[in-house]
């Protein structure tokens, strides 16, 4: 439908502009040949000056008139367009740098398992603080008498009964 209204809209465009362009084109051909007459045609260089001049602008204003209106149509599906398509790009290349054989996977996983990285030292130090922060909160729900039964209730590691 998009498709037809600015088919529609181009041809109204090249059709109104061919108009003029006859229109300039006899006006200015009937100045210059003249219609024979008893008195002597001058060609008035002003005149045709003129009727030029006024041809050339209508022109531009009705190609700019054109062009702002699908500029400003345009633009904002351009803008729409432009932001679907660097979103649908972005998660594309975090799915490549983060999928299984990535290589942001297999950097972090470089990182973890040496001893000095930087993505470890991290997340041990965001680990204690989260443990930390919540230990208050675990320490007050734990039930010493429930914690005794535990301890003394058989586990299914390796015991033998």
């Amino acid at each position: 439908m998009k498709q037809a209204v600015r088919i529609f809209y181009g041809f109204l465009a090249v059709l109104s502009t061919v108009a003029v362009c006859v229109i300039a084109f006899s006006e200015i051909r009937g100045l210059l040949q003249g219609a024979p007459s008893k008195s002597v045609v001058a060609v008035d260089y002003n005149a045709i000056l003129t009727v030029l001049l006024t041809t050339v602008t209508v022109i531009f204003t009705v190609c700019a008139i054109i062009l702002t209106v699908l500029g400003i149509f345009g633009f904002r599906n351009l803008k729409r367009d432009a932001g679907r398509y660097a979103e649908a790009q972005a998660l594309a290349e975090i799915g490549k740098a983060f999928g299984p054989k990535g290589s942001g996977t297999i950097r972090i996983e470089q990182e973890m398992q040496s001893e000095n990285g930087h993505h470890r030292q991290f997340v041990e130090r965001r680990v204690r603080l989260e443990v930390i922060s919540l230990l208050p909160l675990v320490a007050d729900r734990i039930n010493a008498d429930a914690l005794q039964l535990a301890m003394n209730e058989p586990t299914d590691e390796g015991d033998v009964d």
